[in-house]
């Protein structure tokens, strides 16, 4: 009779773990309400958990980037990132880059968003660029993010003539590197010195 039921207790036990598991497409909000949202809906700049566990720790590091300069990026991507996202923001708005992988023949396929709010989502304007073929390769992309008259211009190490560019106001100039989805930590080098995102990323 003991051994039933410590039997019966062990499958309880394994089916209350299992309700409280999340697919590896969802975020597991702390207070388990709801349970799981999706990840794309992880750091948006709205609370789709309850407590609000889907916005903890998005902040991502800044720096200025000045009218004319251009800087090195040497980001830590991951499949599970989706997107590296490029922003460049000011106090009222951002504009963006999204790189979303690659075609056959090496080009980027890329979106560009402006008019967005602090998160870089619920933008005014969005328009996709080139051919998907497949991601980028797990590890090291290096990128130049350029500060041009009017637009940020973004480009692949070696690849000067593969250019993602959207427009960006005068204020703007405060550029943030990070995960599409916020799915795991993407660590960000700006050129020689190493700045990564505060992020404290929960895997499921």
């Amino acid at each position: 009779m003991a051994l039933r039921a410590l039997a019966l207790l062990g499958l309880l036990s394994a089916a209350s773990q299992a309700a409280n598991a999340c697919w590896s497409s969802q975020f597991a909000c702390r207070d388990g309400r709801p349970r799981c949202v999706s990840w794309p809906y992880r750091c948006d700049g709205a609370n789709d958990c309850d407590d609000g566990s889907d916005e903890d720790g998005c902040s991502a590091t800044m720096v200025t980037l000045l009218p004319n300069a251009t800087v090195t990026a040497r980001v830590g991507y991951d499949e599970d990132h989706g997107a590296i996202a490029v922003h460049l923001c000011g106090s009222d708005h951002c504009s963006s880059v999204r790189l979303w992988g690659e075609a056959s023949n090496g080009t980027m396929r890329y979106s560009t968003s402006s008019g967005c709010n602090h998160r870089a989502v619920e933008c005014s304007a969005e328009q996709s660029f080139g051919q998907y073929d497949r991601e980028f390769p797990a590890g090291g992309v290096v990128l130049q993010i350029q500060r041009r008259p009017g637009e940020l211009a973004v480009w692949r190490h070696g690849r000067p003539d593969d250019v993602a560019v959207v427009p960006v106001a005068d204020s703007n100039d405060s550029l943030r590197v990070w995960p599409h989805f916020w799915s795991s930590i993407m660590p960000v080098q700006f050129n020689e010195t190493q700045l990564t995102s505060e992020h404290n990323a929960r895997n499921i």
